[in-house]
């Protein structure tokens, strides 16, 4: 981007003399205060994330070559590149205003036949995001008033019925069908005390293991005080940049205590994550935004060639920072 200098050579800001482009004094750069609009604007976004060079000298190695980030960092090669930190807070920040709006758009293009037999008969429709979700509630008000047998029976009505949808579509339906029988169990088991009696009374071979006896509990405690069903997949999505923020510096401590023989200190580990993380959250955006162009089908390539990303991306670096062999890096 071209700049015009100012021909006089007094600051404008401390008011000192200036010998070239920018004041010795304060640091201000000579420049004409008078600038076009889009002038105005790259200026500002390019002293803010430094976009001037350090974003082209930062991305170049943080894509194609792990790890050198972090050895730059470390070995006091700072100016050419963006702080980690700083990097990691652009990164993100990209990823929380995008990120929710390829999940939604993706559901408002979403359409899918939903056949449930009610008393006035089959009920198939084809329907946009808003008419699924208002059919939706209005079918679970309805069936939350039916007795748990009568529940069961219309369970079952439901999951014989014959489906010709993509499978985008079928993913909806079977999303909505678990919804339906988290209901219909929460109904049977409204209390703890309930559900321990109904697993005592039940076969051994079909009482539920450890873990689904936990987890049951804990759903039925959740549904008494908020009225509402545990919904993991969604907690996931809403809580997941949240997790990797706190388990930042407990994967840091995780790494110092796997290479102590690097010597290296906790802040040199916790860098190296930072810069790890800010890749991971890249590669889930970049994901995101695949997934939403391609057809439904196409999100579980995507899925799996991203995490593979990852996995190289991880085994890379941790060969070029903490220089280990390729077994030990495995």
């Amino acid at each position: 981007m071209s700049k015009h200098y100012r021909i006089e050579n007094n600051c404008l800001n401390c008011g000192n003399d200036v010998n070239g482009k920018f004041c010795s004094n304060c640091g201000q750069e000579n420049i004409e205060i008078k600038e076009p609009f889009w002038t105005f604007v790259g200026h500002g976004v390019g002293h803010y994330f430094h976009y001037d060079s350090k974003f082209k000298n930062t991305l170049k190695p943080f894509l194609t070559k792990p790890g050198k980030l972090t050895n730059d960092h470390i070995g006091g090669r700072r100016a050419r590149h963006i702080p980690p930190i700083s990097l990691y807070l652009f990164i993100t920040l990209i990823y929380f205003l995008f990120a929710p709006t390829f999940k939604d758009k993706k559901d408002n293009n979403t359409t899918f036949n939903y056949e449930y037999n009610q008393k006035t008969g089959e009920l198939e429709k084809t329907m946009s995001h808003s008419e699924r979700e208002a059919e939706e509630d209005s079918i679970y008000s309805v069936f939350k008033t039916y007795s748990y047998n009568r529940q069961l029976t219309e369970l079952a009505k439901l999951d014989s019925q014959p489906s010709k949808e993509d499978e985008g579509s079928k993913k909806i339906r079977t999303d909505f069908f678990e919804r339906l029988k988290r209901l219909n169990v929460s109904g049977a088991d409204s209390t703890i005390e309930s559900y321990r009696s109904r697993q005592d009374n039940l076969p051994i071979s079909q009482r539920d293991n450890w873990f689904d006896h936990f987890w049951n509990e804990r759903q039925i405690t959740y549904k008494e005080k908020t009225g509402r069903d545990i919904d993991i997949s969604d907690m996931l999505n809403k809580n997941f940049p949240k997790l990797l923020f706190v388990l930042m510096p407990v994967f840091a401590f995780f790494l110092m205590l796997n290479f102590r023989k690097n010597k290296k200190l906790y802040i040199e580990h916790l860098i190296y994550t930072i810069h790890l993380f800010s890749f991971a959250f890249l590669c889930f955006f970049a994901s995101g935004f695949l997934i939403y162009l391609t057809p439904l089908n196409a999100g579980a390539g995507i899925s799996i060639l991203t995490f593979g990303i990852l996995i190289w991306y991880t085994y890379r670096s941790i060969r070029v920072v903490y220089e280990r062999s390729r077994w030990v890096s495995v």
